[in-house]
């Protein structure tokens, strides 16, 4: 079974006058099967006014924000799928990119923060 959702990712940025929220809209989907997450099928979209963010802060570049960006998000959808029950231990979120046989870097557990 596909699950298909979207949600609203609070994206901070830390600036010398405090914090910048950067709201992120993400479309994501992933595979269910027999109640558990399958390994590296989920896909996601995600939608933000970088260019506004450049302007205001012209010392951020557009990668840098992008790859902060989407750190955000995986960490927020991996913690969704864990606090939901469908994730557990280090199953990959998403495939590997074809031709890629290293190893990815291990990455700290995500922390739940309960509504």
């Amino acid at each position: 079974m596909w699950v298909v959702d979207k949600k609203i990712v609070r994206h901070l940025i830390q600036r010398r006058g405090g914090l910048l929220e950067l709201p992120v809209r993400v479309k994501y989907e992933y595979c269910v099967e027999d109640g558990v997450f399958r390994a590296g099928s989920l896909q996601r979209d995600v939608l933000y006014n970088a260019d506004a963010v450049i302007k205001h802060i012209p010392e951020l570049s557009k990668e840098r924000l992008a790859a902060d960006v989407l750190a955000s998000v995986d960490r927020a959808l991996e913690e969704e799928l864990r606090f939901a029950g469908y994730l557990a231990g280090d199953t990959p979120l998403f495939a590997a990119p074809a031709g890629n046989d290293a190893e990815p870097a291990p990455r700290p557990p995500p922390k739940l923060i309960l509504p």
